[in-house]
């Protein structure tokens, strides 16, 4: 077994679950920890063609009001608009997992529309599109047959608590 206390990318933990090891992951970051949870919690689970289709049912279509108006902080309306009816499609979804999976593409889409600025702006696509092509990107989900754990604690309490056999510690650079 062996403990990541402060994980970040979820690939190490990733193969270490082709390798039959049992994980457990800590990370304090939301996005990071979503990323854990489809990728090393989850043995079975991945986003179906149904699922997909079911979170990009009208999330162009704006409604009354912005439940997160922060969004246009950091995105156009018509994108903001994109966003907020896409989180509230990845809240519907009966899975933790899924719900992950689509948090972590739904970021992944984030980043992709930050990547563009005005000039390049004519040659980005549609986002539906986008999170389609980043959904099947994802890494299918490995069944290691062991209960892999992501947690977000203070490093300090995972590692208190934490009984494994290795911990494999990545500090941050300064």
């Amino acid at each position: 077994s062996v403990a990541l206390p402060l994980m970040g990318d979820p690939a190490i933990g990733h193969y270490l679950k082709r390798r039959r090891v049992r994980v457990t992951s800590n990370d304090i970051l939301q996005t990071d920890w979503n990323r854990s949870l489809y990728s090393i919690q989850n043995n079975t689970e991945s986003l179906s063609e149904q699922d997909i289709d079911g979170l990009l049912l009208d999330v162009y279509v704006p409604g009354n009001k912005l439940k997160a108006s922060v969004l246009l902080n950091w995105f156009s309306e018509t994108d903001a608009w994109w966003f907020d009816n896409l989180r509230g499609n990845i809240a519907r979804l009966e899975s933790p997992f899924k719900r992950a999976a689509a948090v972590s593409v739904a970021v992944m889409v984030g980043n992709y529309v930050h990547s563009f600025t005005e000039e390049t702006r004519e040659f980005r696509q549609p986002l539906s599109g986008v999170f389609r092509r980043l959904c099947s990107t994802l890494p299918k989900p490995i069944n290691n047959h062991q209960d892999n754990a992501c947690h977000q604690k203070a490093p300090d309490d995972f590692i208190a608590e934490s009984t494994v056999d290795l911990m494999f510690l990545r500090l941050p650079h300064p």
